[in-house]
């Protein structure tokens, strides 16, 4: 008797246990609905792909944006990543700054005051595009990393042409800068 009595009370419990986790399935994917953002077809497909690779079909990683440096004749590129400081940059866009060479490694030029929330660097690197923050100013270095002891740099980006152009520039030089394509 005490058997069949502890039999039915985990029958019970089984049929208890899994109507609630039928209902916990059924609300959690009812929720997901209604916080995609999407098509019905955009949410098929979303639960369609591999746990691993959902919501990167719907928010994409943020991409490098390219820009031009224009100089006289000489444009050269430089590719820029995502970050508050960059976006706020980027903002600013298109501009002409007046940029003045210090130590034949960068040129720098005054620009208003943007967010330091980006790559903070202990030094720069050949190619560099920098956010100063104690300048303000833009700073784009192209040489002179082996013997560089500047810290305080927020790195943006890097310049991917020739580095050598900027050497050829001169002491001061107004450069226009704006976003590829734009």
């Amino acid at each position: 008797m005490f058997r069949k009595k502890t039999a039915g009370v985990f029958a019970a419990a089984m049929v208890l246990v899994l109507a609630v986790s039928g209902c916990s399935q059924q609300a959690a994917a009812e929720t997901a609905a209604l916080e995609f953002e999407g098509t019905q077809e955009e949410l098929n497909e979303e639960e369609a792909l591999p746990a691993g690779e959902r919501n990167s079909a719907i928010t994409p990683e943020p991409q490098p944006t390219e820009i031009t440096i224009t100089a006289g004749e000489q444009v050269i590129t430089a590719l820029l990543e995502d970050s508050n400081t960059t976006r706020d940059f980027l903002a600013t866009l298109p501009r002409t700054l007046t940029m003045n060479q210090y130590g034949g490694r960068e040129y720098y030029g005054r620009i208003e005051s943007m967010s330091e929330e980006g790559e903070a660097i202990p030094d720069f690197e050949n190619g560099d595009v920098t956010y100063y923050p104690a300048g303000p100013s833009l700073a784009v270095f192209f040489a002179g990393e082996e013997q560089s002891s500047q810290g305080g740099l927020i790195r943006m980006g890097k310049i991917t042409s020739d580095l050598s152009v900027l050497a050829d520039l001169g002491d001061t030089v107004e450069m226009q800068i704006a976003i590829s394509g734009l």
